[in-house]
């Protein structure tokens, strides 16, 4: 075997084994949420990790809860004798909440939940509301889970691999707090005062 094959073969081997680690890696921290329910996680991005988990994971629920962040700020942990999950996603307009309720009662039809919650906040009714196009339409989310290898992407994915090594070192770091209560500071935004000073209520909110 001449140096040119070892050198190969060396190679081979060291890219292999990085690769097999972040595949582990990803699939034991599960960062993006496509293969099993991971527990006190934030998520990456959560139209893409919560429709991914309902899809691919799924599970049976007593109540499911719909709308913004102001939802997902809603702790399930204290209401132990009921199986809630939270569909909260930051910034969702209530024209959103139909095309993903839709989805998740589709993919949860053969246990479907006994209760579902729809919160709308103050801020979704406002007709006069800030058009925002951070987030793209439920469908291209619902859509891109039939997409080939979709799942094995996910394992492969370093963006993901870099949130399990944040996430570890994050647990770490909440160890050793030892319940030491955190300081929250709070800041006024421009924007807060711009959006509630000008409202107008949406005629066609429940319609929606």
């Amino acid at each position: 075997m001449n140096n040119h094959i070892r050198w190969l073969l060396g190679s081979a081997s060291v890219i292999i084994l990085l690769w097999s680690i972040i595949v582990i890696t990803n699939y034991i921290f599960d960062p993006l949420f496509y293969f099993h329910e991971v527990k006190e996680r934030k998520f990456f991005h959560a139209r893409k990790n919560k429709t991914a988990f309902i899809h691919f994971v799924g599970g049976t629920y007593d109540i499911l809860i719909f709308g913004s962040s102001r939802v997902n700020q809603i702790s399930t942990k204290k209401i132990n004798a009921l199986n809630i999950y939270n569909f909260g996603l930051r910034d969702a307009r209530p024209e959103e909440l139909g095309p993903y309720l839709s989805f998740v009662l589709n993919s949860l039809s053969a246990s479907p939940p006994s209760r579902i919650v729809i919160g709308l906040d103050f801020f979704g009714s406002n007709l006069l509301r800030p058009q925002w196009n951070e987030h793209l339409a439920p469908q291209v989310y619902i859509n891109e889970l039939n997409e080939p290898f979709f799942r094995l992407r996910g394992l492969l994915n370093r963006n993901a691999f870099f949130r399990s090594i944040n996430h570890l070192l994050w647990q770490q770091a909440e160890n050793k707090k030892n319940g030491v209560a955190e300081k929250w500071t709070f800041k006024n935004y421009d924007y807060y005062d711009e959006v509630y000073g000008n409202y107008t209520y949406n005629p066609n909110l429940s319609k929606i």
